[in-house]
Parts: structure tokens; C-alpha cells; sequence
């Protein structure tokens, strides 16, 4: 607060207050903007410089690949140092990185870079990035920064895809799909295919609205898999598109199929080598005029044809015969 004095015309500035408040904005700037280090006097390394500005706040995105990087020092010969830097807050898996071990030789700056993957499934929200620096022969020195992750307007990532890893032939593959919304908007509308790519074969299912950082999923997507198929590795693709149908991920598996014989007019016959159909194989000891019922109609058509044309021969070699004795 300010005090005005006014007395012979001078005025007094009473801003003892004032000066006391812009202080502690300042410090509390300056706290936020450098990271807490947490430095014991018994280790002589020194951090000179770390990450985006000794811990400047920086927007990031899903799925990005950071780059951290840190400055550093020694007070006297160190061996065997090792900087780890990890993104502390994610649930499922460490997001981290670490350095080769290194020697330090006193009043010499290391600089020391790293690469850092942000998952696409992480919430949007502020994370603290932490580097830890130690030996063997000291303790560690811990570091924070700042980061603010946030995503795409529009973006979804598969959080699960579930499905039988063998199965034989005459089954249905079934599969199950799990899908995050990881984008700032709600999604509709959000299709979901499977396609076994060796049988030209598919199946769909809808979501029909997906909220930011919720999950959903199908579990009616199936696959047949005919009776008749050679055992060996198969490969199926899983798509979801979104954004009105205008983007799209996808991702591919692998399954085994156990083949099984064929049985087609008491003959057995091994799986085609055309995964899409079986070819009928036939006996040596069949005779090739009856391998089919369509071959079988034509021969008596043909022998039809001619015994009409025999017959036409001989009514006529009948009737000119007649007519000259005559």
C-alpha cells in the first residue's frame, strides 16, 4: 500500500510496503525458475548449466522426443561418474535415459546430451524431469526441471490389442482392441478394422464417443480363419481412424495357425498352398473323363451329338437308297 503526505506543498512516497512486494514476487519467480538441487558439500561436482535454462518451464508434446541436456564440473579428479536423467509421474514404464560412466578431471566442463521418448498415452499435465549425478566413491546430486506436456487437438493411440497367439485352422481369430484418447478434443465416431492380410479378410467395429485421456474398446472384432490352411505365421493389421474418419494409426501382429488336413470325396488332401482355397486333388487310379460332374454332362452331350448325327446319316443313306431302286 501507498501513503500520500502532502505538506508544504512536498509530497512523501511511503513505499516501504511497495518494495517488500515486488521482493517476494521476485524470489518467488526465481524459485520457479531454477530447479531444486539437492547438492551434499561432500561431492565436488558442480552443475553449471542444466537442461532448456536451469529449468525454464518448457511446452512439450505427446510422442515427442526431448533432448536434456546438462553442463557440469569438478572441483578434483573424479572416476567413474554417471549422469541418469528420468520423467518422473508416469505409471506404466520409466521414461529415462542415461549416460556412459565417465572420468572428471578437475576445473574441466563436461557437457552431457540425452534422448528422451514422451509416450503419446501420458496425461497433459506439468512433470519434473530428474538428474541424478554420482560415483562410486561420493554420493548423488539430484536435480529437477520442468516440463508441461500437452497433445493434438486430435489424437488416439492403442493402449491394448489382445487376441489368441495360436489358433487352428476352422477357428475364428478374435481380437480385442483398446484405445486412449490422447488428443485435447472428445472423438466420435471412431472406427476400428482388422485385416488379415494373407486372406484378404476383415472386420469392423465403431466407438461411438471417446472422451481426452479415457479409455475405450471392442471386443467383437473376429477373423475367420478357413478349415482348410497351411500351419505356419500369419499377419494382421489393426487400424482406427478418427477425426471424422481423416487420421488414422495402425499396428501389425503376428499369429500361428495349426493346419488340418482336408477331406473332400473320401480322398484326404493337404492344405492348398493358395491360402484362399483348397485345391480338390484327385486319385491316380480315377479316370480323368470323371474327375467332375460338369466334365461328366459334358461327354454326354458330345456323345448325344454324334449319335444324332449318325442317326441323320443313316435316315438319309436309307431314303437315297429307296428312291434309286425305285
Amino acid at each position: 500500500m501507498v501513503d500520500y503526505y502532502i505538506n508544504g506543498g512536498r509530497m512523501e512516497y511511503s513505499i516501504r510496503y511497495v518494495i517488500l512486494f515486488l521482493s517476494i514476487i521476485l524470489i518467488m519467480n526465481t524459485v520457479q525458475a531454477f530447479p531444486i538441487c539437492q547438492n551434499p558439500s561432500s561431492v565436488p561436482i558442480i552443475i553449471e548449466d542444466l537442461d532448456n535454462g536451469f529449468g525454464e518451464k518448457e511446452q512439450v508434446q505427446k510422442g515427442w522426443t526431448i533432448y536434456p541436456d546438462m553442463l557440469l564440473s569438478s572441483t578434483e579428479n573424479i572416476d567413474d561418474v554417471e549422469v541418469y536423467a528420468t520423467m518422473l509421474g508416469y505409471e506404466f514404464y520409466p521414461i529415462s535415459n542415461r549416460s556412459k560412466i565417465f572420468d572428471m578431471e578437475a576445473n574441466v566442463t563436461y557437457k552431457k546430451k540425452f534422448a528422451i521418448t514422451l509416450p503419446k498415452d501420458m496425461n497433459t499435465d506439468d512433470y519434473k524431469l530428474r538428474f541424478i549425478i554420482g560415483s562410486r566413491k561420493y554420493g548423488t546430486i539430484l536435480c529437477d526441471t520442468n516440463y508441461r506436456v500437452t497433445g493434438e487437438r486430435h489424437d488416439v493411440a492403442f493402449k491394448d490389442v489382445s487376441y489368441q497367439r495360436t489358433v487352428h485352422a476352422g477357428e475364428p481369430l478374435l481380437i480385442s482392441v483398446s484405445l486412449k484418447n490422447t488428443g485435447l478434443k472428445p472423438e466420435e465416431g471412431i472406427r476400428v478394422k482388422a485385416d488379415l492380410l494373407d486372406l484378404q479378410a476383415s472386420s469392423v467395429a465403431f466407438i461411438d464417443s471417446l472422451s481426452p485421456g479415457k479409455y475405450r474398446g471392442v471386443e467383437d472384432l473376429m477373423l475367420r480363419i478357413p478349415s482348410c490352411m497351411n500351419t505356419g505365421t500369419y499377419t494382421f493389421k489393426v487400424e482406427a481412424r478418427f477425426n471424422e474418419l481423416s487420421e488414422s494409426i495402425e499396428n501389425y501382429y503376428t499369429f500361428d495357425v495349426v493346419g488340418e488336413p482336408c477331406i473332400l470325396n473320401d480322398v484326404v488332401a493337404e492344405p492348398s498352398f493358395d491360402k484362399r482355397f483348397v485345391q480338390p486333388l484327385v486319385s491316380d487310379n480315377v479316370s480323368p473323363l470323371l474327375q467332375s460332374s460338369g466334365e461328366k454332362f459334358g461327354i454326354v452331350v458330345i456323345l448325344m451329338i454324334i449319335a444324332f448325327i449318325l442317326l441323320v446319316f443313316i435316315i438319309g443313306f436309307i431314303l437315297v437308297h429307296g428312291f434309286q431302286r425305285r
